[in-house]
């Protein structure tokens, strides 16, 4: 894979969150009102377990604390929020048609980002990846 193909592995790895955030564990759609997962202690002693509520049921029952509660960090909500601010970075770091970026454009002195495929917005954003067997090392930034 080379450098210019940065832009679409992001795309595709964000459309790729997208679909599993707003799929349940059995791949059925999650109804916009279950996107938002809340922790709710167990009321007998909350440091021994908990369980992760969406709408009003139970999604992730009688975990440790712990768990419960990254779980329900990391709901579909914030996963779809995430995949969306990542997307505005990428439309403001776009090629400018002439393989610069967009985003980056001009100091005084001079261009900052001289190539789309040097960009350290999407080299960031594509870091969150590099465990895919799709990411290139030499998007890495420095």
């Amino acid at each position: 894979m080379s450098m210019t193909d940065i832009v679409d592995f992001l795309r595709s790895r964000l459309d790729e969150d997208e679909l599993f955030a707003a799929r349940g564990p059995g791949g059925q759609p999650i109804q916009p009102a279950d996107l938002v997962w809340t922790y709710e202690p167990d009321t007998a002693d909350a440091r021994d377990g908990g369980s992760v509520v969406a709408r009003g049921h139970r999604i992730l029952i009688d975990s440790p604390m712990v768990i419960a509660a990254h779980v329900a960090r990391w709901d579909p909500a914030r996963a779809l929020a995430e995949v969306e601010a990542k997307r505005r970075l990428m439309a403001e770091h776009r090629d400018d048609g002439d393989g610069h970026c967009q985003g980056c454009g001009m100091n005084a002195y001079e261009e900052m980002c001289r190539n789309i495929d040097n960009c350290p917005v999407l080299a960031a954003l594509a870091s969150v990846y590099a465990h895919h067997p799709e990411y290139d090392e030499t998007w890495r930034p420095a």
